[in-house]
């Protein structure tokens, strides 16, 4: 949109709470994280926190909805909306407070080389350290390719809408001229019959 390319935009991205989905729990039903493997259940975690957050993984878990009282009580669990036949993993913890995705590692190749010592047993560094440095993903599983797709969904929408928007927000401008008028006017007639 306008120029700006969401691939590019989204796998250079460096911040995982803006690929976090949060989910909240209740007391008629918990969360279920299923692996599967080949057809087969071969793992089932279940999570009663009051709220779960997590993000689109290119390998991970389905996430159900099991119903465990109330009115749904002894219904089948079911997929959670916006996570049907998409891979997830739960992230409840994040160690890092900024959140960083890529973390540039360095890798040494050559020590520092220095002369021998003087008189004064002072040492000159004839040569610095040589460091390999790279960058890598602290969550290499993030199916980018998912969060492009939803990029792709909401800009087609957005230009499809486009003259809709402009309408509803020329809308909502008019309907908060019309409520701030219409609370002017209210406290106006009441200062005046106050003042009678």
């Amino acid at each position: 949109m306008k120029g700006i390319d969401p691939h590019e935009t989204i796998s250079n991205w460096n911040n995982i709470h803006d690929f976090l989905y949060g989910i909240k729990g209740g007391r008629s039903f918990e969360y279920w994280t299923v692996g599967v493997e080949d057809g087969a259940v071969v793992s089932i975690d279940r999570h009663n926190e009051r709220a779960i957050r997590y993000y689109c993984s290119k390998e991970g878990k389905s996430i159900l909805k099991n119903w465990v009282g109330g009115k749904k009580l002894g219904d089948l669990p079911s997929a959670v909306p916006n996570t049907k036949g998409q891979s997830i993993k739960v992230l409840q913890n994040i160690r890092d407070r900024k959140g960083e995705i890529f973390r540039e590692k360095k890798t040494l190749i050559s020590p520092s080389i220095f002369s021998e010592p003087d008189e004064k047993g002072r040492r000159k560094r004839l040569q610095k350290a040589i460091y390999e440095r790279s960058i890598e993903s602290k969550y290499p599983d993030l199916d980018y390719i998912y969060y492009v797709r939803e990029a792709w969904k909401w800009i087609k929408i957005i230009e499809n809408n486009e003259q809709d928007v402009e309408n509803a927000a020329s809308g909502l401008a008019i309907h908060l001229i019309y409520v701030l008028l219409s609370r002017y006017t209210f406290n106006a007639v009441r200062v005046r019959r106050s003042v009678f």
